[in-house]
């Protein structure tokens, strides 16, 4: 049984991302969590992804990143190429003092968490200015 919310795996993935910031557009980071719910079932394989135009989007990704940005756990700047600056202290610590636990009762490791925010690094680098884009998000694999 899944022990966690969609937003904990989302701060979860910005706690353990390898950067302290970066640029992209909000299709992108849909994108990214949509690939990132295909390659790693156990974190967000629960969550819906609907179309948006030709886009896919989910509100729970969408309500999870704005609780976060509203908690003050990220920042972003600019309306359409966006640049998301992640508190990672802040982020560390809610991860180690509320997170932690509910991914090692759920079986999810730390290592794990850590290789989903690798990719999802990758994914986004990928995805950003990518010419096959709309190909991505508008292709159910």
């Amino acid at each position: 049984m899944r022990g966690f919310l969609t937003s904990d795996v989302v701060a979860a993935v910005l706690a353990h991302f390898p950067a302290e910031k970066f640029e992209s557009t909000s299709t992108e980071v849909h994108a990214g969590f949509r690939e990132l719910g295909r390659e790693f079932p156990e974190l967000l394989g629960h969550v819906s992804f609907g179309r948006v135009g030709e886009y896919v989007a989910s509100d729970a990704i969408d309500a999870a990143l704005d609780s976060l940005a509203a908690s003050s756990f990220y920042s972003r700047y600019n309306k359409d190429l966006v640049t998301y600056e992640l508190n990672k202290d802040r982020l560390g610590v809610y991860y180690r003092r509320f997170l932690a636990e509910r991914f090692t009762a759920a079986e999810v490791s730390e290592d794990r968490l850590v290789e989903a925010a690798t990719r999802f690094h990758s994914l986004l680098e990928e995805l950003h200015g990518s010419d096959d884009l709309d190909t991505v998000l508008v292709t159910d694999k």
